[in-house]
């Protein structure tokens, strides 16, 4: 009332603004994690490869993200996947893959960009691969540039989950 409507009105916006990115940044967007011991490609396989498979696919950790990534869910994402390097969650062994599945999330900002490129060089202090893959189709275009922009060997993208999946378990049962 002291200052008149349209200043109240803009720091009233501005207000709702950065309680609006405070409240999206606590939102958790890892959606699921799992290993590859639990969460297998849709190949048939005999009883003695999936065994196998159980006993090798804890070093292989999954997360299936969703939402935004910006600077807020961006960093807690990082956090989280740089503790998965030291032993994994639940006192899980260390991972010698980390598969981090786009295919839910509606869109990131560079942020998140350089979140993923700090984590490729965690990963390669680690000898770890670290593979993005299924990135939404109206992101793929700005997928592939940001990804080059990287200039990373460490990091790659792939193609859906289920054929990275698939490509790791030959791999685990080679």
């Amino acid at each position: 009332v002291t200052v008149g409507v349209l200043p109240a009105l803009g720091l009233g916006l501005l207000a709702a603004c950065l309680l609006f990115v405070y409240v999206y940044a606590q939102i958790d967007v890892v959606r699921l994690f799992t290993t590859a011991a639990h969460l297998r490609a849709r190949v048939e396989r005999s009883p003695q490869e999936r065994e196998l498979l159980s006993r090798t696919g804890e070093r292989i950790h999954i997360y299936k993200l969703s939402g935004f990534l910006f600077f807020g869910t961006a960093q807690r994402l990082l956090q989280r996947l740089q503790r998965s390097l030291q032993g994994g969650p639940q006192g899980q062994a260390a991972p010698q893959v980390i598969v981090v599945d786009l295919k839910r999330i509606v869109g990131f900002d560079l942020s998140a960009w350089d979140a993923f490129g700090r984590l490729s060089r965690r990963c390669a202090e680690h000898a770890v691969r670290l593979v993005l893959t299924s990135p939404p189709p109206a992101l793929a275009k700005q997928f592939q540039h940001q990804l080059a922009a990287l200039h990373d060997p460490q990091l790659r993208a792939a193609g859906d989950l289920d054929s990275v999946l698939a490509a790791l378990e030959a791999q685990s049962l080679a």
